[in-house]
């Protein structure tokens, strides 16, 4: 920012850092965004005039100009679970390194709120949205891809065919963790956890499979 007569402050421009810096406008941007072909030397001058001048870019131009916001939504279960927390600080870090800041809501199945619609989705002011998967509930899912807006579902069952999904493979761990124990000679092993009656389910489909290979 630059100080005028009467201690009125005023932010600084591209054109400021580019002038103090001694480079054109496009060098500043080409810095700022990350561009990698800048000399080391010119690359510190930008970096020195951007601090002198506490430069910060203006979020709405840039909004207007490239149609993105710079901003990804987060949305996790609501209580008290540990998880959340260690996922939330992992998306914080890797948005961060990457030039973009994160925004958390929460949700779950007795939430109130009215299901958005494909408008709604559109309206909201991010580039993409994260979803814990056990709390994706199928209305909010259907709004964002309706409105063409990236989803990406975290954990959980493939229940949405149309979103992209990052999970762990839990019945090959449980297979894996199931084939340990009997390497190391153990015979009588349980299976404890929400489900371990459903065959179906995904650790008991694991621990069965180990059983079944070991005879």
């Amino acid at each position: 920012m630059t100080l005028f007569g009467g201690g009125r402050v005023v932010a600084s421009t591209l054109k400021d850092v580019a002038r103090l810096a001694d480079v054109s406008v496009k060098t500043v941007s080409n810095v700022i965004n990350g561009y990698p072909h800048v000399s080391p030397d010119v690359r510190h001058r930008v970096e020195t005039a951007v601090a002198q001048l506490r430069y910060r870019p203006n979020v709405s131009a840039r909004t207007l100009r490239t149609g993105r916001t710079g901003v990804l939504a987060l949305v996790l279960p609501d209580g008290d679970v540990p998880y959340p927390d260690d996922l939330a600080r992992e998306v914080v870090r890797a948005a961060g390194s990457r030039g973009y800041r994160v925004v958390i809501e929460q949700a779950g199945p007795d939430d109130e709120r009215a299901a958005p619609t494909p408008a709604d989705a559109r309206a909201m002011p991010v580039d993409g949205v994260l979803v814990s998967a056990p709390v994706a509930p199928a209305e909010l899912v259907e709004a964002l891809a309706a409105a063409g807006r990236p989803v990406v579902l975290v954990g959980g069952e493939a229940r949405h065919g149309h979103c992209d999904r990052v999970t762990v493979d839990v019945a090959g761990a449980a297979e894996d963790a199931v084939g340990h124990l009997l390497r190391a000679g153990r015979r009588r092993i349980a299976a404890i956890g929400a489900c371990p009656t459903d065959p179906g389910a995904p650790p008991t489909a694991g621990y069965h499979r180990a059983l079944r290979r070991a005879g």
